[in-house]
């Protein structure tokens, strides 16, 4: 991964440090973001090389790591700082759609928690508005 896409997801682990939703909506949607340009660089390296793109359907097939990568992720409720994933394939079109795939995964689970986030965001409000909640409740004395 680039410094920009590894910068960019890095926004995820922030915005979950953030008091306020509004801030880790917007967070993550920049770490979504780094991943949008880095696949497109995926897509753009691909294409440049003549290297086939494969479909969901072949990937599932032919990309076994992803297999690996995601039994590790499920056996580890917390993921370790080293987690012996499976080296990159030396094949660069297998290499590349590992990659492909593995980001299109990413922006996929992105978008889900970018859904849930702004879900809890219209149930529970803002930062801004529990706190003008809490103030107006203390000043007119329901507390």
């Amino acid at each position: 991964m680039d410094q920009a896409a590894r910068s960019g997801m890095q926004n995820i682990p922030e915005g979950y440090k953030q008091q306020s939703l509004s801030g880790y909506i917007k967070l993550t949607g920049a770490a979504r973001g780094s991943l949008e340009e880095l696949l497109n660089d995926y897509l753009s390296y691909a294409r440049q090389n003549n290297l086939e793109i494969w479909d969901k359907d072949r990937a599932k097939r032919e990309i076994g790591e992803i297999r690996e990568i995601w039994k590790i992720i499920r056996n580890n409720t917390t993921l370790p700082s080293n987690p012996h994933f499976p080296s990159l394939p030396i094949e660069p079109s297998r290499a590349v759609n590992l990659l492909i795939t593995l980001i299109q995964q990413a922006n996929y689970l992105i978008d889900k928690l970018i859904i849930s986030l702004k879900e809890k965001h219209t149930k529970e409000g803002g930062f801004n508005e529990n706190l003008l909640k809490k103030r107006l409740e203390y000043r007119y004395g329901k507390h």
